[in-house]
């Protein structure tokens, strides 16, 4: 049988170590690291170490209520990269009534995604960026899949943006487009048009201080599990945050002092 078994071993000296992938051609072992950083100070104020397979949407709440509980101060917004963008991250914001604002998945350049679609408010019409309406229309689970005939697309001037484009463009194509909507599909699309925004770009750029936490983090020693364990490599990570927060409060303290004199 080809394949291996999901959530499968990977070492004998480390039983919770799993596998992970941090791109579609980058895969490492060990475990992920979760941090929330304060983007005005830089501090990190939580950190959370799971199986690379957890969904990093999956921890929202519960590092909210951790920087709360640390803190003393009230999370009222969160700003985090696309992976946070899921329904799961967002279900975790509400539930601790943040509002969350995220870089949202974009199709490639040139290439038509779902927003370029006109969907109906009751998602049960579906028109192309040809003005095509949908032809047939079918459900999975909670979505509506609808579709364009292969030979509607065919004949389209627009195919090239909208149709695969691994497939071979010398070769009439199996099916025509297909288009999932889900039960979110515009508040998604709200989302992104927010996010294409000055002020939305502004937000997001605000992100860059937790990239900046988490390199100061990985030069500690943090990129390398020491110890064997979810539970140790947690310890080992909380360490390394502890002295990243010490060296920028010492740093701001200087520079303040610098400042003064």
């Amino acid at each position: 049988r080809d394949g291996v078994a999901k959530d499968r071993l990977v070492s004998v000296h480390d039983p919770e170590m799993r596998h992970g992938r941090k791109s579609s051609g980058k895969t490492y072992n060990g475990h992920k690291a979760h941090l929330a950083v304060d983007t005005a100070s830089g501090v990190i104020t939580a950190v959370d170490v799971t199986a690379p397979s957890t969904p990093d949407g999956a921890k929202v709440a519960e590092l909210v209520k951790e920087t709360e509980r640390l803190t003393g101060s009230v999370v009222d917004k969160v700003v985090a990269d696309s992976a946070y963008s899921s329904q799961t991250a967002i279900e975790q914001a509400r539930e601790v009534s943040v509002e969350l604002a995220t870089k949202m998945p974009t199709p490639p350049h040139g290439r038509f995604g779902p927003g370029d679609f006109d969907v109906s408010a009751d998602r049960l019409t579906a028109r192309c960026p040809a003005g095509h309406l949908a032809t047939k229309q079918g459900t999975s689970r909670d979505e509506i899949v609808h579709s364009w005939p292969r030979e509607l697309c065919e004949g389209c001037p627009l195919r090239a943006r909208c149709l695969s484009p691994n497939r071979d463009p010398s070769k009439p194509a199996k099916h025509g487009r297909m288009l999932r909507v889900a039960p979110s599909f515009h508040d998604r699309r709200r989302r992104e048009k927010r996010a294409r925004t000055k002020a939305g770009r502004a937000l997001l750029k605000r992100r860059v201080v937790v990239e900046q936490a988490i390199a100061r983090v990985k030069q500690l020693g943090g990129a390398v599990a020491r110890a064997f364990g979810r539970a140790k490599t947690k310890d080992q990570w909380l360490w390394c945050a502890a002295v990243a927060n010490l060296r920028r409060v010492e740093g701001a303290r200087r520079q303040a002092e610098q400042a003064a004199a």
